[in-house]
């Protein structure tokens, strides 16, 4: 029997579909399945990623804000998902790291000033050559191509397809985005107070005044795309 593992945000939105997946003769788990279905919008995925991180997912939509989900009727995708009829697509990951910490994202790590009156001074290094040796601002969003059409897009009004993006945000000095190549390793040393570091919409968020390491995850994020012809 197939074996899922169901995350959502919202309870009710949660008993609907629990009901729908059981009659479809699914099994619900949290231990041990072989694929996750997030059931809201953007923010749903990343937690299903970052509890189950590699497992398959099927992203349905119940939420406004989805880039990714499903629209079709929930049966019809479970019909899908029991009869194989899908196929893998491999999305992108970031790393970061600070001292002995480490967090992924999905969409984007968030370098970011600890108080909004207070900007935070910071260098920049690219594969261990100096960028910026003094940058002041809200800080920086390093983004993946599925995350360039979030917070990276908000402040440059640009997307990208391929590469690790860098977004310099509300700096002193107009600097432009960077579109890095994969194997490009990014540093960030902060100069003067504390910097806030986040990954996606994780609320465990590291206060710091070290650098900061950022580069391309070997994990990959496993989405279930359904062939429906």
């Amino acid at each position: 029997m197939l074996k899922v593992a169901l995350i959502s945000r919202d309870k009710a939105s949660s008993y609907e579909i629990k009901d729908d997946i059981k009659s479809s003769g699914i099994e619900i788990t949290r231990r041990n399945p072989d694929c996750i279905i997030s059931y809201g919008g953007d923010g749903t995925f990343f937690i299903s990623e970052r509890l189950y991180p590699g497992v398959p997912k099927v992203v349905v939509k119940k939420s406004q804000t989805c880039k990714i989900c499903n629209t079709d009727n929930v049966r019809f995708i479970l019909d899908l998902l029991k009869d194989k009829h899908y196929k893998i697509r491999k999305l992108e990951k970031l790393e970061a790291s600070n001292k002995n910490k480490k967090i992924k994202a999905v969409n984007d790590i968030i370098i970011k000033n600890e108080y909004p009156g207070e900007a935070l001074r910071f260098s920049l290094k690219i594969n261990n050559k100096t960028y910026k040796d003094l940058i002041i601002g809200d800080g920086l969003v390093i983004s993946t191509p599925l995350g360039s059409n979030a917070y990276f897009k908000s402040i440059t009004r640009k997307t990208f397809k391929n590469g690790i993006g860098i977004a310099f945000n509300n700096t002193t000095e107009k600097i432009n985005p960077l579109i890095l190549n994969n194997k490009d390793l990014i540093e960030v040393n902060i100069l003067r107070n504390y910097a806030l570091l986040s990954a996606d919409n994780d609320r465990n968020i590291i206060k710091t005044n070290k650098t900061i390491r950022i580069k391309l995850s070997e994990e990959k994020v496993n989405i279930i795309e359904f062939n429906k012809h």
